[in-house]
């Protein structure tokens, strides 16, 4: 994605002429009057500007401005009733900084001094992102008066849906942007404060109050639903940020150019700026600076305030756009801080632990790598389906029609005592396994689709509980090992069935092929098995057999325990054991059928020997029969395409030779 910023304040002037909007408009383009708003109050310059609203059906909004929308008629005069708080005071240095701010407030017309103020709000100095400090008003009591307002705020993710990789990007940040709104006259005496026993109050809309995002995002809506109809950008607003994007640079510079224009002539102004997914370098290193100190802090246990604790998690909060899965690192501070308030009051006092100190160390690292976070959104080319029960696990990965199928044992390396614990390893450790596929193929994007909606939510939003904070962590930084982003949906179980029946295999192999397709294969690959190596005696289909149970006829218990060199051997064994098997093949030297689904002859293809034939059987649901235990545990076949191949690994062929003196088949077999 290139972004282009442009720096339009010196040019307007030209502009104006090259459009032509002062003289002949643009064919639904608002004409200019000739009032001049340089010297009008900010509060003033929409009402300026009324009859462009009105063309543009935004004058009802602007004439009626900030109104008061208290919960109880008898909520203001309670609030009237409160002992008033005490006017700001500061060191010199804040005192001048404050006074400076105050009179460019009254000079711009913001705020106006007054004798008929009915609420005292408290005021304060607070650093912004660059260090300069900022005046704020603390409307937190006119806030619990005041009725809510639920509303749809844009912002990054909806930004991202309509971002297109080659786009180019302007930015317009508008200047003193809540204060445009005119606040009633009936409500500025709600928005009073105290400095140097003098009474001020403000004019224009203060952004401390919590209708103040709801009134303006939802005039400057107006304008930009005008913006759509006669430009043809891409628009988003955030806050007091418009962003316009196109894939011409030329297209957007001109469009950019014309569309400020509009927007001032609506009474806006603007500020000259650059947007960017990634922290400043005045922010990157005051945030180095800032956990260095509590690291440092943490070392010598040091007690704090509660409120700072709560300070440095809202800063890093502040960085989530960028880190959005910061919030895994953040368990131990939020743990330390919400114990702390619920033994107390937010005035109390907290003693730093060493758990907070991997917290704080794996945050600055990535304050000090600073990687941006990229806005190109991505679509999906593979699609990664998981489930987990109590013995395994199981998984399903398409790509370009071509399926891949997977399904493992947990070991007893692995401490899963919940159902969320296991739905998310089983994501992990088929990202795991699959991660050298998935770097050939080069897969940028994958689509995790699972039917555990914990786990869903915890990798959408990167946000987990304690018990499966861990797991949450690997898959993040394994996913960015990788370079692979993921997008996640949660699909009903009964949607499931495929991985579901591959998380609860039987893995002792307690079923059997149906004895009506067994013959058939045999017969067409030519080949007579003299002994079964995995069987019991109800499932056995040779004479000679070995079972895993004590069993006077078996030929041995353990298969693994006898030799198998210059047997014909028959092979239907557990999945979990087909490395073990192929192995002993090898060392032993033996002709052996194969009985095994497709997807895990693909999945050992590279171990197995050479294949002197193969036949392709059928389903699994056809061809295989479920064993007593298997239905008393309510386990499943293993689903798919049963393959049967025929392997030698003599160490010399001499099968086909040999192969001509093979007794009759129903001489060798015992079909039960």
């Amino acid at each position: 994605m290139r972004l282009q910023l442009t720096r339009w304040s010196n040019q307007l002037s030209e502009i104006r002429q090259t459009v032509g909007l002062c003289t002949t408009p643009k064919e639904g383009t608002l004409p200019l009057e000739d009032m001049n708003l340089s010297n009008a109050a900010v509060p003033d310059r929409l009402i300026a500007r009324i009859q462009q609203w009105d063309q543009i059906g935004g004058a009802k909004n602007i004439l009626i401005g900030a109104q008061p929308s208290w919960t109880t008629p008898q909520a203001p005069l309670l609030l009237q009733s409160l002992k008033q708080p005490r006017q700001f005071k500061g060191t010199q240095e804040q005192m001048i900084e404050y006074q400076n701010q105050l009179t460019e407030e009254l000079t711009q017309g913001i705020g106006k001094e007054s004798m008929k103020i009915k609420v005292y709000n408290p005021t304060f100095l607070v650093s912004r992102s660059d260090g300069r400090p900022r005046k704020i008003l603390d409307c937190r009591k006119l806030n619990s008066i005041t009725q809510q307002v639920h509303f749809k705020m844009e912002g990054i993710q909806e930004l991202k849906q309509i971002i297109e990789q080659g786009d180019f990007t302007t930015t317009l940040d508008m200047k003193n942007a809540f204060h445009h709104i005119k606040v009633n006259q009936k409500l500025q005496t709600f928005f009073g404060f105290k400095f140097q026993n003098r009474s001020y109050c403000y004019v224009g809309l203060p952004f401390g109050w919590k209708r103040s995002p709801f009134i303006f995002s939802k005039t400057l809506s107006i304008a930009i639903r005008a913006i759509r109809k006669q430009w043809s950008v891409k628009i988003q607003s955030y806050m007091d940020d418009i962003i316009l994007l196109h894939k011409s640079k030329e297209y957007l510079k001109q469009n950019t150019k014309e569309i400020m224009i509009f927007l001032q002539d609506l009474g806006w102004k603007f500020n000259t700026c650059t947007m960017e997914v990634q922290m400043t370098p005045e922010r990157r290193r005051m945030m180095k600076k800032n956990l260095k100190d509590w690291i440092a802090k943490t070392n010598v246990k040091q007690i704090v305030r509660i409120k700072s604790l709560a300070s440095l998690i809202g800063e890093i909060n502040f960085i989530r756009v960028q880190f959005p899965a910061i919030s895994l690192w953040m368990n131990s501070l939020n743990h330390l801080k919400t114990k702390a308030v619920s033994k107390g009051t937010w005035k109390g006092q907290v003693q730093l632990n060493n758990q907070i100190q991997g917290n704080l160390q794996a945050i600055l690292s990535m304050v000090k790598l600073n990687k941006p976070l990229s806005l190109k959104e991505l679509t999906p080319d593979t699609v990664l389906t998981t489930d987990a029960s109590e013995e395994g696990w199981g998984m399903t990965l398409v790509k370009n029609q071509s399926q891949i199928w997977d399904a493992g044992e947990w070991q007893k390396c692995w401490h899963l005592t919940s159902s969320n614990q296991r739905e998310l390893a089983a994501v992990l450790v088929s990202l795991r396994i699959w991660s050298p596929y998935m770097l050939n193929q080069r897969i940028k994007c994958i689509l995790l689709q699972t039917d555990n909606s914990t786990a869903e939510f915890c990798i959408r939003r990167w946000r987990a509980a304690s018990a499966i904070v861990h797991l949450v962590r690997q898959i993040h930084l394994l996913l960015q090992e990788l370079n692979i982003r993921i997008m996640t949906i949660h699909i009903p179980g009964k949607e499931n069935t495929t991985a579901d029946a591959l998380s609860r295999l039987s893995w002792l192999g307690d079923y059997k092929i149906k004895e009506e397709f067994l013959l058939p294969a045999l017969t067409a690959i030519n080949f007579s098995p003299t002994l079964d190596a995995f069987a019991l005696r109800t499932m056995k289909h040779c004479r000679r057999y070995c079972s895993p149970q004590d069993d006077r006829r078996a030929v041995a218990r353990d298969a693994f325990s006898i030799a198998w060199t210059n047997e014909a051997l028959l092979l239907h064994i557990p999945i979990g054991a087909i490395p073990k098997v192929i192995q002993k093949l090898k060392r032993d030297g033996a002709i052996a059928a194969l009985i095994l689904p497709s997807w895990v002859l693909m999945k050992y293809k590279a171990m197995i020997p050479q294949i002197l034939n193969q036949k392709t059987l059928g389903p699994s649901e056809l061809m295989l029969e479920e064993g007593k235990l298997m239905r008393m545990l309510e386990q499943k076949l293993p689903p798919g395409i049963i393959e049967i191949v025929l392997i030698n690994t003599l160490k010399e062929n001499n099968y086909t030779e040999s192969s001509q003196h093979n007794p009759d088949l129903d001489n060798q077999l015992q079909m039960n």
